[in-house]
């Protein structure tokens, strides 16, 4: 009878240390995280899900003041989130905080307030504002969306009336993409650096010489014209950017039938004014004819990961602009505004 009275104490005490905590006079109560729906669908109705064991940070920061409050990993187990490596959840006053979730996990600097992202991660994240209650408290997050953009290309001969055998993308320069990655929290979003920044700006290069990024077909897909079509297999992931012009360089390597050997061409066009948003998708398509390079571009929304929904919703937007280019490949200005402000 004594062992079960102490057993029973034990269990009394462990449950209201889980309760609340005492930090510098302030009592703290811990807070259990849901994430509706971590199996997802898409647009395209194929479900989609955070893999498990997959590891988030949530950030949590005063409403008011926006100082971080606390933060901690959790992982994705059983379609719940726990705190990652058998840790402890986290604590909190009563009050309102912005919970900010990011995925993949990140180191933040010590303030809380920032985290370098590296080039070509497919970061994820949401925002939740929610009251934290003087007692254990569950807070439901928002979904995650992307926070960083996709460019993809296709490229095509125009005529099928063309003696050429072979003509195929090598390389693909993209001038005026943004340098760094930076998370700034707690707004959750990826910095866009302004003109004042100098050194912002990089080149980025799809590079297909071992042809492995691109899909090619001599003859067009089913309800296109055409001929010759080199469809990129994977997106560009790249940090959004303000709207301003950058430049395209394509380098193709093409072969007429009477040719012994493929021969090399580059051509290099200015896009006007076009910013590259959070969650957007930018559909380049390259048509070839013998005199000029016209450019469609298709911009849409990336699916996001719509935790509560049947299906991704999107809007869809096409933007088409010519180029004349001549054989030495002199910059053009397309002219018009491609999105953006």
């Amino acid at each position: 009878m004594k062992i079960n009275y102490i057993l029973l104490m034990i269990l009394l005490l462990a449950i209201s240390c889980r309760q609340e905590e005492e930090i510098d006079g302030a009592t703290l109560y811990p807070v259990d995280f849901n994430l509706p729906g971590i199996e997802v669908i898409t647009r395209a109705a194929e479900t989609e899900s955070l893999p498990s064991d997959a590891t988030l940070t949530i950030a949590t920061y005063n409403s008011d003041t926006h100082e971080l409050a606390a933060q901690g990993n959790y992982q994705v187990s059983d379609g719940s989130l726990v705190p990652a490596d058998n840790g402890k959840p986290l604590y909190l006053a009563a009050g309102t905080y912005d919970f900010c979730a990011v995925f993949p996990a990140q180191t933040l600097a010590d303030d809380g307030k920032s985290a370098a992202i590296s080039r070509g991660t497919d970061l994820l994240g949401s925002v939740t504002r929610a009251q934290m209650q003087p007692k254990e408290t569950a807070i439901t997050l928002d979904d995650l969306s992307h926070l960083a953009s996709q460019v993809k290309f296709t490229l095509r001969l125009v005529s099928t009336n063309t003696t050429l055998k072979t003509f195929k993308v090598k390389t693909i320069v993209i001038g005026d993409m943004v340098k760094s990655g930076k998370l700034l929290l707690p707004d959750n979003k990826l910095y866009i650096p302004g003109t004042e920044v100098a050194d912002r700006y990089e080149s980025l290069t799809i590079d297909n010489s071992d042809d492995t990024l691109f899909e090619y077909s001599e003859k067009a897909p089913t309800g296109q014209t055409g001929s010759h079509y080199n469809t990129q297999k994977e997106p560009l992931l790249v940090f959004p950017r303000a709207a301003e012009p950058f430049t395209i360089t394509v380098t193709v390597e093409s072969q007429e039938e009477k040719e012994a050997s493929a021969n090399s061409k580059t051509y290099r066009a200015t896009i006007p004014n076009i910013a590259f948003e959070p969650g957007k998708q930018y559909q380049f398509m390259v048509n070839y004819g013998w005199d000029y390079m016209n450019f469609t571009v298709s911009i849409s929304t990336w699916d996001n990961y719509n935790n509560t929904q049947d299906e991704t919703g999107s809007g869809e937007q096409e933007i088409a602009s010519s180029v004349t280019v001549d054989e030495w490949g002199t910059p053009v200005d397309l002219g018009g505004n491609l999105g953006g402000e």
